[in-house]
């Protein structure tokens, strides 16, 4: 009886085991986070709001172009608050894989504008990471 267990057992682990070893992965070109994903990735840096505000729109602003003589592609996060007058306030870069990059859009930040959060009529700040990327291929 206790080998009937073991036999149990092991067809069950082995079951386990060839379905794990079956079931598709991320292809490699998918290892690491990207466009949405690394978006997604980057606002998990963001500090909390009140549920209870409405955020902010952007209403100007420009992404910065890319390094002339860098890499073709990169990124950048970067923690901020919006004021309550809509201005981009304590820019502290969280995450990037281009620190030129990175700075290019901390200083781009500085003119951007946004229609201000709101709780209930009145006007707040918001804390968010702002993500920005540029392109990886010619012609993008």
């Amino acid at each position: 009886m206790l080998n009937e267990g073991r036999h149990t057992l092991i067809v069950v682990l082995a079951l386990c085991l060839a379905g794990c070893a079956g079931a598709p992965g991320k292809p490699a070109s998918q290892a690491s986070p990207a466009g949405d994903d690394m978006a997604a990735t980057c606002r998990s840096y963001s500090l909390p709001n009140n549920p209870d505000i409405a955020p902010p729109r952007r209403i100007s602003g420009e992404q910065p172009k890319p390094p002339e003589n860098g890499p073709r592609s990169g990124y950048a996060c970067v923690r901020v608050t919006i004021s309550d007058a809509g201005a981009v306030l304590d820019p502290v870069v969280v995450k990037t894989d281009d620190q030129d990059f990175a700075q290019a859009f901390v200083r781009a930040l500085s003119e951007w504008r946004y229609t201000p959060a709101t709780r209930g009529s009145a006007r707040v700040a918001y804390h968010t990471v702002l993500f920005a990327r540029f392109p990886t291929g010619p012609g993008q």
